[in-house]
């Protein structure tokens, strides 16, 4: 107990000593002797505080401890107003520099001991006079070592400075709540504006002026301070007027935004760079840093000064890239809520930075409106306006910060009590703003490295959709249940923020895929830059199909921003079209490319499928409405696009079209009652058969071809040209007659492919040797499926087929060379080539092509196609190609996929869950127990690896 009392003892007479030296220098200024001596006095007084001599005395003598407290901070007091009082000429002697340095220690000792004694409101007031030493004196000082340009003894002089200011502002005022009603009084007096926001924006100056520390440690407390500061003077009640203030002073916003991008967003950046654990753990001063930092940036005081700074030239990128590398380098996983929020905080933090900043370029990089003036314009703060080159470089960092933001959203969700959370609501709405943002840049080709990004950050995206629908729902249900009188619920009025990320996430990324722009100066890309766009293509590619299988499977479940209805499945099939083109460009040469494209192709066109099936299923019983009538044009067009980017493997199409033909079948029958709507219906058709055979996809795929002659279809398509070419008013007769010649002369082409498609299929079921250089669906078929076709083709029922196949192809021939004939006679009347097409050609090709579907049908080809699904399938992570597991994580090939495992029996597929593996074996048509014995047999006759 003695040694305790000795310890308080010695506290009181440090303090006692300290109030001595700060009179001393008061007296003599320039008095290097007393400078030092009071440096050392503050130092000692340190030392006792590190000990536990403080604490010792809060438990022993409160009340004296406050007294001396109050002695202390008066002479601190009288020692500004010494200083004051020669109109701080004292200051040009460093001793008196010194000395306000070590008197600042002592303030910033006062406030924080009086914030731990829990002092009454009075006391806590009179402590606070101590705050004219650091707003006058100590301002006059950093003035002073900022002219001098001494790096390192300003460094010291704003971090004494601030630790007093932090501890006056913040701890006293804010952790003390008896305390707390004095600080109104304060901010009215010794902290009014003019007094504390004079400091600050000398103390700002110096921060930024400052360069980096040596000392991480020190800068990083330093900064805190500083922020802890700003934020209480800008968002808290007592400081209303100072925020006030700040609003109407450009020239201190501007201060305060470039101490905040230029050296704060700096120093947590490189802290997250180099132990990014350190910004995660919620205890340290890196964490606390990023967290006030953001709670500055977006104060709605500073807003024109954080814009005014991101003008100048420089910073906007500068900002633009450390903001985002703060996120992207914390560490990946985790799902404890502390870990959650802390995720939250960087993200936030930089997505707040980059809003701004994308707003900052958008804004001023507009082309002035009275179309006059360069590019580059000065304003009033003197900053340099040139930023339309900037958005571009900036705007990318939203788009690679979309994956970390996804995962975010993912922990929050997790760790959340409802749809309702402040926290997890914000960072959704601020990403979503920032993706309208990026919306508005052009993106048409990107390199590889920003293809990558782009297809990771839309697959994130997709991968978000179904978590938003479920928070969506909720906050939906919760709307619908608050009390309309007396107490709301929390969260209601909210927007649904939900519903905003996700419209944005599919509208700016996933439906603009943007393509692989040329290399440079007509040089290759590097191999391996193409792979991994590729890579990340095709695992958003899967992902959309996944997405489709997810909503497909229950008539319940809808996006956030998107109720799935028939207008509704057109979009994603859009956004699949696109990704599906993109990934077949980069993908490789060989036997692997080969896989990839081929199993691409197959789960494009299962996704298609299940959107077509689940489209036509929700039509409603009836009269069909002119909206659904749209949106299965829509649709049905969809899917042409479909076909026509997966007809590079048409063996894998063989049968599957029958959804196309489903739905203009429902397009094109007559709607009852509505007489009115053939007119649509007819244009419908036109616009359909012109989508298919003038993009290639007919004449590439004569599977397509066949199924839309045998449907009737395509018969239909050509009557409404006749009826459109007969109504046509002479204005629109020329317009009319070009569209018609160019689709006439894509009919003939897709015709002259459907009838080399038959006489091959006649060649081949008779035995004959296979035509070099086909491209249907024989050539899918294995050595082993040939020989038994060969071997068959002396069965009666094959011999029979194999005469019609020929018959139907020289039949075709005949009258293509007819047509020809005729049309050149009538000296290309395109009235005359659309009539021979409907009463020569279609009824040649309609035969031709129920001819070749029935050799489809047959064992060997069923069996041919089943073998070559197989393989496409299996060389994806998730063999199944009807997976619904949006979540699935890892890589889109096989044994990529995380948790996936092999088929028992073939060793040779892989699928994410047992669910997806029954699923995939019962599947009707062409699963895998048609094709696992024939894969195991394949694998045991292979050769071995090296």
């Amino acid at each position: 107990m003695s040694v305790r009392i000795s310890m308080t003892q010695q506290m009181f007479a440090v303090i006692r000593q300290c109030g001595d030296a700060l009179r001393r220098v008061a007296a003599s200024p320039g008095s290097k002797h007393d400078a030092d001596r009071l440096t050392a006095l503050s130092l000692r007084l340190a030392d006792l505080d590190s000990a536990g001599g403080f604490a010792e005395c809060q438990r022993a003598a409160v009340e004296e401890t406050t007294r001396e407290l109050l002695a202390l901070a008066e002479r601190a007091a009288g020692f500004n107003a010494a200083i004051k009082q020669g109109n701080f000429a004292a200051l040009s002697a460093e001793p008196a520099r010194n000395a306000v340095m070590a008197a600042s220690s002592l303030a910033a000792y006062c406030v924080h001991a009086a914030a731990s004694l829990e002092v009454s409101a009075q006391d806590a007031f009179r402590i606070s006079s101590a705050a004219a030493l650091i707003f006058e004196s100590g301002r006059a000082t950093l003035a002073i070592e900022r002219a001098l340009g001494d790096a390192a003894a300003l460094r010291k002089h704003v971090f004494h400075q601030l630790a007093a200011a932090f501890a006056l502002t913040v701890q006293l005022y804010q952790l003390n709540q008896q305390a707390a009603a004095a600080a109104a009084a304060f901010a009215g007096s010794m902290g009014r504006p003019a007094a504390l926001l004079g400091w600050l924006q000398e103390v700002a100056a110096a921060v930024a002026a400052c360069p980096a520390s040596e000392d991480a440690d020190e800068e990083s407390g330093s900064l805190l301070a500083f922020c802890g500061v700003l934020h209480t003077v800008l968002d808290t009640p007592p400081f209303a007027r100072h925020a006030a203030d700040v609003a109407a002073n450009p020239a201190l916003q501007l201060v305060l935004a470039r101490a905040l991008l230029q050296r704060c967003l700096a120093v947590v950046a490189a802290a997250a760079l180099s132990a990014p654990g350190a910004v995660l753990d919620s205890a340290s001063t890196q964490h606390v840093l990023l967290h006030r930092l953001a709670l500055c940036i977006k104060a709605p005081s500073l807003n024109a000064g954080i814009s005014r700074c991101l003008r100048e030239p420089g910073n906007a990128p500068a900002a633009g890239r450390r903001a985002p590398a703060v996120a992207a380098a914390l560490p990946r996983g985790g799902g404890d809520g502390v870990v959650a929020k802390s995720f939250a905080v960087a993200v936030e933090c930089a997505y707040i930075v980059l809003l701004v900043v994308c707003k900052s370029l958008l804004t001023e990089g507009a082309p002035p409106q009275n179309g006059s003036g360069s590019g580059r314009q000065a304003d009033a703060e003197g900053c340099s306006t040139s930023v339309s080159s900037e958005l571009p470089e900036v705007a990318w960092h939203v788009v690679r910060l979309v994956p970390r933001a996804a995962e975010t959203v993912q922990l929050l969700a997790a760790d959340a009590s409802g749809a309702t959370d402040g926290g997890l609501q914000h960072l959704c709405g601020i990403v979503g703003t920032c993706l309208l943002l990026v919306g508005q840049l052009p993106c048409d080709q990107v390199a590889p490295a920003q293809l990558a990004a782009w297809a990771e950050a839309a697959e994130a995206g997709l991968c978000l959709q179904p978590l938003l629908a479920r928070l969506h729902g909720q906050w939906e249900r919760q709307e619908l249940q608050q009390p309309r009188q007396g107490q709301a619920v929390a969260g209601s009025g909210l927007p649904p923020i939900y519903a905003l990320l996700s419209r944005e996430l599919l509208n700016r990324l996933w439906l603009r895929m943007p393509n692989l722009a040329p290399a440079p100066d007509g040089a290759a890309h590097e191999d391996a830059a193409v792979q991994a766009a590729g890579e990340r293509l095709w695992q958003a590619h899967s992902t959309g199909c996944r997405l489709v299988h997810w909503l497909a499977a229950d008539a319940s479940r809808c996006l956030a921003s998107l109720p799935v209805s028939l207008a509704a499945w057109p979009r994603l099939i859009l956004g699949l079209n696109l990704a599906h083109e993109r990934a077949a460009n980069c993908v490789g040469p060989g036997a692997r490319g080969d896989l990839i494209a081929s199993g691409l192709c197959l789960a494009h066109w299962q996704a298609v499928k299940a959107a077509m099936d689940a489209g036509l299923a929700g039509l409603p019983a009836g009269p069909i409405s002119d909206s659904d009538q749209g949106g299965l044009t829509d649709l049905a067009l969809a899917c042409i696009v479909a076909f026509s980017r997966a007809c590079e493997r048409p063996g894998t199409l063989v049968g599957q079209l029958a959804p196309v033909c489903q739905a203009v079948d429902a397009l094109a029958a007559p709607a009852q009652g509505r007489p009115d709507s053939t007119g649509l219906q007819g244009q419908a058709l036109i616009q359909l058969l012109r989508s298919t055979v003038e993009s290639g996809a007919a004449a590439a795929c004569p599977p397509l071809l066949a199924d839309f002659a045998t449907s009737g279809l395509l018969g239909q398509a050509l009557r409404a040209w006749s009826q459109q070419l007969a109504a046509a008013f002479d204005e629109q007769l020329a317009q009319v007659r070009a569209e018609l010649d160019a689709c006439l002369r894509a009919c003939h082409a897709a015709l002259e492919a459907l009838a080399n498609t038959v006489e091959r299929a006649s060649v081949m079921l008779n035995g004959a040797a296979h035509a070099a250089g086909c491209n249907s669906v024989e050539d899918a078929g294995s050595q082993t499926a040939r020989a038994a076709c060969a071997a068959e083709a002396v069965d009666g029922q094959a011999a029979e087929l194999g005469s019609q196949l020929a018959a139907a192809a020289q039949r075709l021939h005949r009258q293509l060379a007819a047509a020809v004939t005729d049309g050149h006679e009538e000296q290309g009347s395109v009235a005359r080539e659309l009539q021979l097409l409907q009463d020569q050609l279609l009824p040649a090709a309609l035969d031709a092509a129920a001819a070749l579907q029935r050799y489809w049908a047959r064992p060997e080809q069923v069996s041919a196609v089943r073998v070559v699904m197989a393989h496409g399938a299996a060389a994806r992570s998730c063999a199944n190609l009807r997976c619904p597991n949006v979540g699935l994580e890892g890589g889109p090939a096989a044994g990529q996929g995380r948790g996936c495992k092999r088929c028992g029996g073939c060793r040779a597929v892989f699928y994410c869950s047992v669910a997806c593996s029954k699923a995939d074996w019962r599947s009707a048509g062409g699963g895998h127990k048609w094709t696992c014995a024939a894969l195991a047999a394949e694998a045991e006759h292979a050769p071995a690896g090296p």
